[in-house]
């Protein structure tokens, strides 16, 4: 079993790799582009970023519960 470090060392890293995706998806709804996409393509890209928010969330959560701050 993984010590407590080696998780978290995975988590950040997890975390990281998904803040880096989760930004760019950030900027392209502020974009011209986003807002010309039909509107269910633009309600599938919120469900998105909603999805990446909470999964960065979670990540943050586990993180702190195994004594690590953010």
């Amino acid at each position: 079993m993984k010590n407590n470090d080696q998780v978290i060392k995975k988590l950040k890293a997890e975390r990281d790799e998904l803040w880096t995706r989760f930004s760019k998806l950030d900027h392209f709804i502020d974009t011209k582009e986003y807002g010309e996409l039909p509107v269910h393509h633009q309600r599938l890209i919120q469900k998105q970023w909603d999805g990446m928010d909470d999964y960065y969330r979670a990540l943050n959560s586990r993180i702190a519960d195994l004594g690590e701050d953010k």
